[in-house]
């Protein structure tokens, strides 16, 4: 498992057990053909020094804040509703 592998495996969000959340993983890259052991992964996560997702996280930051936005009032509005609605399955709705 390569460090952009395993970083980005680090960074998925995992509901699963983890065999199945690294075999799925592997499955959806298109260029490997391999899997792994999650005593494999445990060993390579140990590997990754901290250091690593500080630098991935001001990298992010730093590209959030270059990047050309809109404003409003001088302001970058951002908003999230974590809403949920369920609608009845009728005719007239589909």
């Amino acid at each position: 498992m390569g460090f952009v592998n395993l970083i980005s495996f680090i960074l998925s969000h995992n509901k699963k057990s983890l065999q199945i959340e690294l075999d799925n993983f592997f499955k959806a890259l298109p260029d490997e053909d391999c899997s792994i052991t999650k005593q494999a992964f445990s060993i390579a996560r140990q590997k990754v020094s901290p250091r690593a997702f500080i630098i991935l996280f001001q990298a992010v930051i730093r590209q959030f804040y270059e990047d050309d936005f809109k404003t409003y009032r001088g302001f970058r509005l951002s908003a999230i509703d974590g809403t949920t609605l369920e609608l009845q399955n009728t005719e007239d709705l589909r």
